[in-house]
């Protein structure tokens, strides 16, 4: 009973406008101010309205059998009710990176888009009367709030794969939605049965919908303009720091999480790696029983670097974190520490042993006379 052209134009809107959202979300985290404040502002609207068009689209796409149009005061409620409930979301989700608050994040989130639905759905006009199952309108919900849940869990992630599959999760949330909804209804023709007066046609309906969808489409364009400003921005300032990096006699990585986004020549010939080689290989590989997230910043520790021939080398280690192109990187200077411990023994030996002989000088046999009287 759906226009499946209608179905997948409901599935690309959704998609753009997901991406829109999220894109502008991250330019409004990189801003600073009241910057900061609208772009969010523009990132909760443009959400809600994805959920509204795609939402409506799909309502378009329904062929109940008889003639159909929209009550408009609970059409815009169902709008109005989407905004809320994602800015809700949103303005949890920022307070805390723990899970179960992203999780409860994605529940409001998820509340705002069931009451968008189903008032939606009490928007929804036939000529006839409609009833409803509450055995499929009850685990329709029941699923799709978990599944918001999940969605702002992923997007909440560090990880950029678990980030991936959160549009997904809230469109598949939406999905559930609508048809669980839709089958839910029962439609009886009554051709005694008038709309009411301010009732909106489909045909008075699509243009509004189509102009939102385009907003949708233009926010798209702008975020993904964004994301590719920010791209070159986060390269040249590792392409600079790099340059820096490379007068620096000590070893620098610059890292994100366990990945090593760039490294100087002095690294690099420390661990017998060529040029460029170390990029992308995992901090793990190179120091593989030191858990760098558990050292205090600029706080020198004793580590052992393993090399590519597989040889292991004393070194010091400290960590420092920067942001570079609005983005927290992590990074580790690395000091040999081979001609220290060499210099160090050579003192010991000169100070314990007779130069000539090699045999343990008076102040050696003094010192130790010394420990065994103690």
């Amino acid at each position: 009973m759906h226009d499946p052209r209608l179905i997948a134009a409901a599935g690309i809107v959704c998609a753009i406008g997901i991406y829109a959202s999220f894109a502008i979300a991250h330019h409004a985290a990189r801003a600073t101010g009241k910057s900061r404040a609208l772009w969010g502002f523009v990132s909760v609207i443009s959400s809600g309205c994805t959920a509204w068009a795609t939402h409506f689209i799909v309502l378009l796409a329904f062929k109940p059998g008889m003639p159909s149009a929209f009550e408009p005061v609970l059409t815009i409620v169902s709008l109005i009710s989407a905004i809320v409930g994602i800015g809700g979301g949103v303005s949890i989700s920022i307070r805390s990176r723990r899970v179960r608050i992203h999780f409860l994040a994605g529940i409001v989130l998820g509340l705002g888009i069931v009451a968008l639905h189903y008032v939606g759905q009490a928007a929804y006009l036939v000529q006839g009367t409609i009833t409803w199952n509450l055995r499929l309108v009850i685990p329709s919900v029941l699923v799709s709030l978990p599944l918001s849940g999940l969605g702002m869990v992923a997007a909440g992630s560090r990880s950029r794969r678990v980030r991936r599959v959160a549009a997904p999760l809230l469109l598949f949330s939406i999905a559930v939605l609508h048809f669980c909804g839709l089958a839910a209804m029962s439609l009886r023709f009554d051709p005694a049965k008038a709309f009411p007066s301010d009732a909106v046609s489909p045909a008075s309906i699509t243009p509004v919908v189509a102009g939102v969808s385009l907003a949708l489409i233009v926010l798209a364009l702008t975020g993904w303009r964004f994301d590719l400003a920010a791209i070159a921005r986060l390269r040249r300032d590792r392409r600079r720091l790099r340059e820096l990096a490379d007068v620096a006699l000590e070893g620098l990585l610059i890292c994100q999480g366990d990945a090593i986004v760039a490294a100087n020549n002095s690294i690099e010939q420390l661990a017998g790696y060529e040029a460029g080689e170390l990029a992308g290989a995992s901090v793990e590989a190179l120091f593989p029983k030191v858990d760098f997230s558990s050292f205090p910043e600029r706080e020198e520790r004793e580590a052992g670097l393993v090399m590519l021939s597989g040889r292991i080398v004393p070194v010091r280690v400290l960590r420092c974190e920067l942001t570079l192109g609005h983005k927290i990187q992590t990074v580790i200077a690395v000091r040999d520490q081979r001609e220290r411990l060499r210099t160090e023994a050579k003192i010991r030996r000169l100070a314990f042993n007779d130069s000539l002989t090699g045999l343990l000088n008076r102040g050696s046999y003094v010192d130790r006379l010394r420990h065994l009287t103690d």
